[in-house]
């Protein structure tokens, strides 16, 4: 299935492509290459009013995700197109980060997508500490699936 990939942001940036294979590489790493998954890309502005209307946080966001089901369920039966959901990055967020951490906008937005998708897979760090470190676990793996011998590191940097 397709990764759709959007970007409401102006000019689009170049790493479109990148993050399209990195997109399909998460899905295929994680036994989902027959999902689609929705990427759109957008400033902080919009993130904003994502943020204050689906979580009630009046300030920008680096990524949100919203997964179609809470429970992954492969049914050969459905009709439907197998969909794991959207993630939404703020570009304008994800370049102020990447500057603070002295990271490449490229991998700082790599990491992002991992953690939005990490998330898309039912995990979640506000859960508590435990689900927190489940969740650091599981963008690791997919982390070093990734980019062997990278400096990408979580979120956390745990």
């Amino acid at each position: 299935m397709p990764v759709l990939l959007r970007s409401e942001v102006n000019p689009r940036p170049r790493t479109l492509a990148r993050l399209k294979k990195t997109a399909n590489t998460l899905l295929e790493s994680a036994a989902l290459a027959d999902y689609e998954l929705s990427i759109l890309l957008v400033d902080d502005n919009r993130m904003m009013e994502l943020n204050s209307t689906y979580r009630g946080i009046n300030k920008p966001t680096n990524v949100l995700s919203f997964p179609i089901a809470e429970e992954i369920v492969d049914d050969p039966s459905s009709p439907l197109p197998k969909m794991l959901g959207d993630i939404v990055i703020s570009l304008d967020t994800a370049a102020r980060e990447a500057s603070e951490n002295g990271s490449i906008l490229e991998d700082y937005l790599s990491i992002l997508l991992v953690h939005g998708f990490v998330h898309l897979l039912g995990y979640d760090h506000e859960r508590g500490e435990e689900d927190a470190l489940r969740m650091t676990d599981r963008e690791k793996e997919l982390l070093r699936k990734l980019n062997e011998g990278s400096t990408l590191s979580t979120l956390s940097g745990a």
